[in-house]
């Protein structure tokens, strides 16, 4: 049969089938115009269901057919309701003809029936969950049964958050950005609300490690890290800071996987801009802070030729980013808050930053008292005329002001 269904796509890509991990179930939560599960290649296109283009294969619980490389499905079992559960596992101990391996499916712990497909190597296909609509909403449990865990799908956005209210009303302001599935990796979504985060208030990351502040009232969206970077490298030696932001420009910033700067075009053809307010290109100098290795001030501009390693202060060609949150929610970084159905929000990018190509300065927005008690003040900055990869977007915190 035919299906005009709008797809909604969640692939697993931390998962790929192999030896180890080789089926994974789906519980319909709640069902209005169905799912799809099944498996399709690491570089499948999230805007179609599995199954109707080529490398892929799934079942649909709303007309219980089996797609494979066609948007026509074959009769294959039962449908599925609210509270069933189905699942799909590849057999890699016997092969069904050259190089190819049996897809299974089951319903409710029974298998159902299978199908043949052509499997270049072990690992070429991944879990994959597709939902009709925005409020279907399953469960998956993925992986051996020595290690299975359950994650949430709704929406088409794999989740380990849970059902936090606070959370779900910075996932409805999230979901009004109305950002590209295919930028998202929900699987490192998280709450730090007061009830879902109760550990330390810092922690370290990077070669050498470097501290950051956990950031405490806010809810984190995993942001997609372009798979041609090496990405293990990134998350295991690159240091952990933020970015502050705006609704304007988070679209673009994602698409471009990169932060703007001033002189920079949107994709919607906005020209970023200098704030009101903020320092001025060579008005000031960037002087070296003695006994402390990358740290730096910024004063009154030094004379012509001064040898004690100033520099002049250029603002509009550095990116600003800071291990607190705390200052990256500043007014000046990430505006007084956008009004969504009555409540204010505010945006900050958590992004990885390699070590060694950015300075530490201390605040520039012209406050006395402390900002964070985690950091001095004279800490609280780090600038780089460095972009993408130096400076890698991993998360969108979203926080209720």
């Amino acid at each position: 049969r035919s299906s005009d269904l709008d797809s909604a796509v969640a692939q697993f890509s931390a998962f790929p089938f192999g030896i180890a991990v080789n089926y994974f179930e789906v519980k319909i939560l709640k069902q209005l115009k169905g799912v799809g599960i099944g498996l399709a290649a690491e570089n499948y296109g999230l805007e179609s269901f599995p199954g109707c283009s080529s490398e892929s294969v799934a079942f649909r619980s709303n007309d219980g057919c089996v797609y494979q490389e066609s948007a026509i499905g074959k009769s294959f079992s039962s449908p599925a309701r609210e509270g069933d559960v189905i699942g799909c596992g590849i057999n890699y101990s016997s092969q069904v003809g050259v190089g190819k391996r049996e897809i299974y499916f089951t319903h409710n712990g029974k298998k159902t029936g299978a199908v043949t497909v052509a499997v270049l190597h072990i690992g070429a296909f991944f879990a994959t969950v597709a939902l009709a609509s925005p409020g279907d909403r399953v469960q998956v449990l993925i992986g051996p049964e020595s290690k299975q865990h359950w994650k949430y799908i709704e929406g088409g956005r794999e989740s380990t958050l849970g059902n936090c209210s606070y959370e779900t009303q910075c996932r409805n302001y999230f979901r009004a950005l109305n950002l590209p599935l295919r930028l998202l990796c929900p699987k490192f979504d998280k709450c730090y609300c007061s009830t879902c985060y109760q550990e330390g208030d810092f922690y370290q990351r990077g070669v050498p490690p470097k501290r950051y502040g956990m950031p405490r009232g806010w809810v984190r969206f995993g942001i997609k890290v372009d798979s041609g970077l090496e990405v293990d490298t990134i998350f295991e030696t690159y240091h952990v800071a933020f970015h502050g932001t705006t609704p304007l420009l988070v679209k673009s910033i994602l698409e471009s996987r990169q932060l703007l700067l001033p002189g920079d075009t949107t994709t919607n053809g906005v020209k970023i801009s200098v704030r009101k307010g903020h320092i001025q290109d060579g008005m000031l100098s960037v002087v070296p802070t003695p006994d402390k290795p990358d740290h730096y001030r910024v004063g009154n501009k030094h004379r012509e030729g001064c040898t004690c390693g100033c520099e002049v202060f250029m603002p509009s060609t550095m990116f600003f980013t800071s291990p607190s949150i705390k200052y990256s929610e500043n007014p000046a970084y990430a505006g007084k808050g956008f009004v969504h159905e009555g409540r204010s929000y505010k945006l900050v990018f958590q992004v990885r930053q390699k070590p060694g190509t950015y300075k530490i300065l201390a605040e520039t927005i012209g406050q006395k008292d402390k900002i964070d008690p985690l950091f001095e003040n004279s800490e609280m900055e780090w600038c780089t005329p460095q972009r993408y990869p130096s400076i890698v977007i991993t998360g969108l915190m979203i926080k209720i002001v």
